[in-house]
């Protein structure tokens, strides 16, 4: 290979490598985004569950400083042991269950688009450890929540598209 031929490869390497980089942004994982076709405004969330279920959607449908949608939620969770043996040399099965009720407003007309109320459960086993315990029921309401947003990002997404010409 020739010294004009390494050059040029290197040149169209280059010139490759800085037009694949300019494709690429950055942005803070956490800034407030104001994005997406949908203009949503999320309520505080009233506890850790419900603040996972707004985070999931509105990284998924974007905030909005100037909403047209306002998105209220009132969640609840709850626990029951799904098979009621125990003893010492095995786990039981428990399945957590988080379930909201929700309400879609378009805040222009003041007018409801879309309520209801959806739940999402996710089993996880227990033992006599206390802390192990703690952390799978914690783990198995995260997992019913971020399913839970899932489909309340269909519902959302399915009653904006309804009011839209």
């Amino acid at each position: 290979m020739s010294l004009f031929d390494r050059r040029a490869s290197a040149l169209i390497l280059v010139l490759a490598s800085t037009m694949l980089l300019a494709a690429c942004t950055l942005r803070p994982i956490y800034e407030e985004y104001e994005g997406g076709e949908y203009a949503l405004l999320y309520q505080n969330p009233t506890s850790p569950i419900e603040q996972t279920i707004i985070q999931d959607l509105a990284f998924k449908l974007g905030r909005s400083f100037t909403p047209d949608y306002a998105l209220k939620l009132s969640t609840t969770t709850s626990t029951r042991s799904v098979f009621g043996v125990e003893s010492e040399f095995t786990r039981a099965e428990n399945e957590a269950t988080v379930r909201t009720s929700f309400v879609l407003t378009n805040i222009n007309t003041d007018k409801i688009i879309a309520k209801g109320e959806r739940f999402s459960s996710a089993i996880y086993q227990s033992s006599d450890q206390k802390f192990a315990n703690k952390t799978a029921q914690t783990d198995a309401y995260q997992r019913a929540a971020k399913d839970l947003a899932r489909q309340l990002e269909l519902l959302i997404v399915l009653a904006i598209n309804e009011q839209k010409p």
